[in-house]
């Protein structure tokens, strides 16, 4: 199975490395995700490792973003900023962030 995985990311990164550039559309999607996924990741931890055990939607993660601030354009302030507004610390506003409402659901 590991041999499996490790041949469909090669194949991935040929079939990438086989093109001259992605367009800008395609090059966003993948970063988004990427960083969607960090968001995430990053949030969903406990307190004792810098996250508040939240997951937000993409659609939260996509409004931020679209705030265009310079201060929230990567994961770990983004997380930082949600779990601010889940705490009510930072100054955010508990329950928004930068007048974002909070979404997702929080992990037990």
């Amino acid at each position: 199975m590991k041999k499996a995985g490790s041949a469909v990311s090669m194949m991935a990164f040929v079939l990438l490395a086989g093109c001259d550039e992605l367009s800008t559309q395609e090059g966003q999607a993948i970063l988004n995700e990427s960083l969607y996924g960090a968001v995430q990741a990053a949030t969903s931890r406990g307190a004792s490792d810098g996250g508040c055990r939240f997951v937000p939607t993409i659609s939260m993660i996509s409004s931020i973003l679209a705030l265009k601030n310079p201060l929230l354009g990567a994961a770990d302030p983004i997380a930082r900023a949600i779990c601010d507004g889940v705490n009510g610390t930072g100054g955010e506003s508990a329950g928004s962030v930068q007048g974002i409402p909070l979404d997702g659901f929080f992990l037990q």
